[in-house]
């Protein structure tokens, strides 16, 4: 599940920044503006997911140290 939230995360990330790409040379017209905007709203969401990846491989470490028990 990390891997696969990483891996979709990273994508977005990616696809994200190509939109944002996609978007700069045609900054003035309004179709220029909507990339732009798409693009930064998916790049923030690969970034957001990213988190959650590390957050969860955090939250299963903790789990797996509290079912071993205390030393």
């Amino acid at each position: 599940m990390v891997l696969v939230l990483l891996a979709v995360g990273a994508v977005l990330t990616v696809v994200g920044l190509g939109g944002v790409a996609f978007g700069i040379p045609n900054n003035e017209f309004g179709t220029g503006n909507t990339a732009i905007a798409a693009g930064v709203t998916a790049m923030t969401g690969g970034l957001v997911l990213i988190g959650l990846s590390y957050v969860l491989r955090e939250l299963i470490a903790i789990r797996t140290a509290l079912a071993a028990g205390a030393p």
